[in-house]
């Protein structure tokens, strides 16, 4: 569990540092203007880093398309808008109301996590960032296909399911599985 979390803030650092822009200096160890890009230090201190840069490239002329990748996050971009998470101080209907009026496209609604995924034109992602009650807004945790070949675990080992698979003679080949999940709570 301690070595996934590090994992996670590793990966996470590591990404901070490739985009060149990050929470860190948006919360105020440098307050300077120059610092903020474009941008509001309101939407610098709630939007993810990763849609920041790609809001930068975007003022730089650079067009984004579907299936842009930035670093590791991968933005799910349509004709409607960014795929998005939003984190919300509170949840009601009033809320969910102004959210639409800035443009935002409600998909799925999580009330009891304050948690709203959402499309957000691009040009409307400041707009909908200075709304008090918006905690933050970043991308969705798409899931990654296992890249490790036929056995991607280390769980096989420990299983011993290696061995099960000879005594059987089953390979899984023509097999395919699909992993459905709404989550996971640490």
């Amino acid at each position: 569990m301690v070595r996934t979390e590090l994992m996670r803030w590793l990966v996470m650092l590591a990404g901070m540092i490739a985009l060149g822009t990050g929470t860190v200096s948006a919360q105020g160890l440098g307050e300077d203007a120059k610092n903020l890009g474009p941008f509001s230090k309101e939407m610098h201190v709630k939007v993810s880093p990763s849609i920041l840069h790609m809001l930068s490239l975007r003022t730089g002329g650079i067009t984004p398309k579907a299936g842009w990748a930035i670093g590791t996050a991968a933005m799910h971009i349509n004709a409607q808008g960014l795929q998005v998470y939003i984190g919300l101080e509170e949840f009601d209907q009033g809320i969910l109301a102004q959210l639409q009026g800035r443009g935002a496209i409600i998909e799925i609604l999580a009330p009891d996590h304050r948690l709203t995924q959402a499309r957000i034109p691009l040009d409307r992602i400041e707009q909908v960032s200075q709304l008090r009650f918006v905690r933050f807004i970043r991308l969705p945790d798409y899931g990654v296909p296992n890249q490790q070949g036929t056995v991607g675990t280390e769980g096989d080992a420990v299983m011993r399911t290696s061995t099960v698979r000879q005594y059987l003679g089953v390979t899984g080949a023509g097999i395919r599985v699909g992993v459905i999940s709404d989550g996971f709570v640490d």
